[in-house]
């Protein structure tokens, strides 16, 4: 699973017992402070408009609360389901509608 816009990695922490031994989760922030925080997981720093990912690597994709903080929101949603494989799922999760 990778956890886009990861903040300080709480839903990358609640999922990583879910995957198994067999599984990854991979968390992704363009902050380093709070990759500080996240630091007990695997992570990396990253621009989610241009994933360091290939095509077709993760089941599960998610987004918790950071969507409305990048400035091409399309091109970020495109590279989101670039990095599914085909039958993924993709988890957004928002405040408000994107209009505001």
């Amino acid at each position: 699973m990778l956890d886009v816009a990861c903040g300080t990695g709480p839903v990358a922490r609640y999922v990583a017992p879910l995957v198994g031994p067999m599984g990854r989760v991979l968390g992704l922030d363009l902050n380093a402070g709070m990759l500080a925080i996240a630091r007990a997981m695997a992570q990396r720093e990253g621009n989610a408009t241009a994933l360091p990912f290939p095509d077709a690597s993760f089941d599960r994709v998610c987004c918790q609360q950071g969507l409305r903080f990048f400035p091409d929101r399309p091109a970020t949603l495109q590279e989101m389901c670039r990095v599914l494989i085909p039958g993924g799922r993709l988890a957004l999760a928002v405040w408000r509608g994107l209009e505001h």
